[in-house]
């Protein structure tokens, strides 16, 4: 074998045995995770290539979560005890990444602060309090 691609293999082989870790959710042994499958129906507001997105907060910490098409709503699994607190963001079809940078131009709608009382968030109208919550 050529030495050269010998030594270039080893690194992407170090690299990717490192990807291969069952405890993908960076959660310790014996423990559970407390990721709950939160869901978006965003009704009229699934329109003109907009894309959704879920804002979290509890104090200090935040995160953004990208909600994905699972065929009947948006979701993504999100730890509710870290994060109380949440606003469901819709985004322009421009718009690159999860963020308020840009909410100007690239936030077309959002949520009022909402704190988690279902498991899915039904968008009723283009208010940002327009919205009720269940457990599907």
């Amino acid at each position: 074998m050529n030495r050269k691609i010998f030594f270039l293999t080893i690194p992407l082989l170090l690299f990717g045995a490192m990807g291969c870790d069952s405890h993908s959710n960076d959660v310790p042994d014996g423990e559970e995770s407390n990721n709950v499958l939160i869901s978006l129906n965003p009704d009229i507001w699934n329109a003109d290539g907009a894309w959704f997105g879920a804002y979290c907060w509890n104090g200090d910490v935040n995160a953004w979560f990208t909600l994905t098409d699972d065929g009947t709503y948006y979701s993504s699994e999100i730890d509710t005890q870290t994060y109380t607190n949440i606003i469901f963001v819709r985004f322009a079809n421009t718009a690159t990444i999860a963020s308020w940078e840009n909410s100007a131009t690239d936030v077309w709608n959002q949520t009022s602060d909402l704190t988690f009382d279902g498991n899915c968030y039904t968008i009723t109208g283009w208010n940002a309090t327009d919205g009720v919550w269940s457990t599907i």
